[in-house]
């Protein structure tokens, strides 16, 4: 998890992992929705991630499903983590 201010040349910021519980889910939701700013989501496409764009847009949250081929990356890059997958996306 990651996020990044809708300012221009804003530092991002790591937030770690969450559950992949859906009361997981409705925890951070509620944790984000308390600071007052509106809150675009959007994560790596997977074999099981369907459920959560479901999930999110029921909400009336913006989600944004992005193919692993979309995600820039660097040459010589191979290393695979959550954390720099996060960042490059809250980019």
């Amino acid at each position: 998890m990651a996020y990044v201010a809708e300012e221009r040349g804003a530092e991002v910021v790591s937030l770690g992992t969450i559950g992949t519980r859906q009361c997981d889910l409705d925890k951070l939701i509620r944790q984000l929705q308390s600071q007052g700013k509106p809150w675009h989501f959007a994560y790596e496409a997977g074999p099981c991630g369907d459920w959560l764009y479901r999930y999110l847009t029921k909400k009336g949250l913006t989600c944004w499903v992005v193919a692993p081929s979309q995600i820039p990356k660097q040459a010589g890059d191979r290393v695979k983590t959550d954390r720099g997958d996060a960042v490059q996306l809250a980019r």
